[in-house]
């Protein structure tokens, strides 16, 4: 059975592919079972993340996903990102973001703690904090370009979120995996910066998108369905039966992830165009 809703176009802004080390209730997704999986349950888009990013190698992880984005024009990659150090950190970040954009990727996924379900931060410490004064050289160019940038809420924690929406007030930060239980903290965030956003996966809040819609309009949430951990279809529902009029739910099922990538297309442009007339006069 197809699940298909013609009035609304979801974008999934929370899938992972790839086989983990350990797979999540067991089960794992390629990009053609994604694909199946879209169909089934009339899902336009999806940003993919490849688990391998996150387990084993970042650079690695990302020609996986680009390699299973180009099975499908619905597909579309997000890339890990990691912090550079040392001379040069730069201008590598730099270069590293002006080659994920030519390649057509506008959006990317933070790993401050990427081994959080098998060890917390209190047996094996993080990689790193998500601080400016930890990963601020790769802010800094993430928010040059505008990229909407994605991080499990579990790899790293409220104060830091709020510091770095602060600190880079162009950079769209985007927590995933958030729980209900968080609603108190979600929505002081949202009450205190502009460029903070949730997916919807996880936030099974009682009339909760309801509430948030009423307090902050319908722009602060990204719709993701966290697969393959989680059934995709509660995830549409949670969108399609929210007592909230269709254009809240249009902006929450897609238009939020595609303007925010829009956005990032038209300053990456920007970004690249300014860098190129940078080195004509070197040249010279």
């Amino acid at each position: 059975m197809t699940v298909r809703d013609q009035a609304i176009s979801f974008f999934d802004g929370n899938a992972v592919i790839g086989r983990p080390a350990s797979p999540t209730f067991g089960s794992w997704l390629s990009s053609q079972s994604l694909l199946a999986e879209l169909d089934q349950f009339g899902i336009d888009e999806a940003l993919i993340a490849h688990v391998h990013s996150q387990e084993l190698d970042g650079v690695a992880g990302n020609h996986l996903a680009f390699k299973a984005a180009a099975s499908s024009p619905r597909l579309h990659v997000q890339a890990a990102l990691f912090p550079r150090f040392g001379k040069g950190a730069r201008a590598a970040i730099a270069q590293e973001l002006d080659a994920l954009t030519r390649a057509g990727c506008m959006a990317v996924r933070l790993h401050p703690n990427p081994t959080h379900h098998i060890m917390d931060d209190g047996v094996y410490a993080r990689q790193y904090e998500l601080t400016p004064t930890m990963a601020g050289t790769m802010l800094e160019a993430l928010e040059a370009r505008r990229i909407p940038v994605f991080v499990e809420l579990a790899q790293t924690n409220w104060r830091e979120i709020a510091d770095v929406c602060r600190a880079y007030p162009e950079l769209p930060l985007v927590a995933v995996n958030v729980s209900y239980t968080h609603k108190r903290s979600l929505f002081a965030l949202f009450d205190a910066v502009d460029n903070f956003f949730c997916d919807t996966s996880c936030f099974h809040a009682y009339r909760g998108l309801e509430e948030a819609c009423e307090l902050f309009g319908s722009g602060r949430f990204v719709f993701g369905t966290r697969s393959p951990a989680y059934n995709p279809l509660a995830a549409k529902a949670l969108v399609l039966y929210a007592e909230i009029d269709d254009a809240a739910k249009a902006a929450i099922a897609g238009d939020n992830l595609r303007g925010l990538l829009r956005r990032a297309r038209t300053a990456s442009d920007a970004t690249t165009a300014d860098s190129e007339t940078e080195k004509e006069k070197v040249k010279r």
